[in-house]
């Protein structure tokens, strides 16, 4: 019987691992493109919600909030509020997105919209998703440009106070 050779075996095994580890990532990448439309289209929050995982937690910096769980985070979004009316057909651009084995980042902007009749214009995000075993949201991390009529700076939580 021929032996094989250790370094014959070694490139075929890591072909099997990058073409693993792609497949993956290309999965993700259409998981991320999946919730971004659903999230920009802003018309389903049922799908929208099918992406977190129940014991989710949402992490605002800018605003200060830590949103723990499913439940609180439908009330966080709080997409069906008839204060809340787009000038777009958008609610969201998004114009980087980059994934790995499971996380998702996010760059772009939310398109202008009004507010309890007050107008707020396009605000710059860069959101980072982290995903479970199963491809749902567990952890998401959202920096958001708030204009200054819509948060006050000066008085807003601060959240470097979850730092231990």
């Amino acid at each position: 019987m021929k032996k094989i050779n250790s370094l014959t075996i070694l490139p075929i095994l890591c072909g099997f691992l990058l073409i693993s580890c792609s497949h993956k990532d290309n999965d993700l990448k259409a998981i991320a493109e999946k919730y971004y439309q659903t999230y920009s289209e802003h018309q389903n929050f049922d799908d929208f919600m099918s992406f977190y995982a129940d014991s989710v937690i949402l992490k605002d910096y800018m605003f200060g909030e830590k949103i723990i769980g499913k439940t609180a985070l439908m009330d966080f979004f709080n997409w069906n509020n008839p204060d809340l009316v787009f000038k777009d057909s958008l609610a969201l651009v998004i114009e980087r997105l980059v994934t790995d084995e499971s996380h998702i980042v996010a760059s772009g902007y939310f398109t202008s919209f009004e507010w309890g009749g007050s107008s707020f214009e396009s605000m710059q995000f860069t959101s980072i998703l982290t995903l479970n075993s199963v491809n749902q949201i567990i952890l998401h991390e959202d920096w958001i440009n708030y204009p200054n009529n819509l948060l006050d700076y000066s008085n807003r939580k601060n959240s470097n106070n979850w730092l231990k």
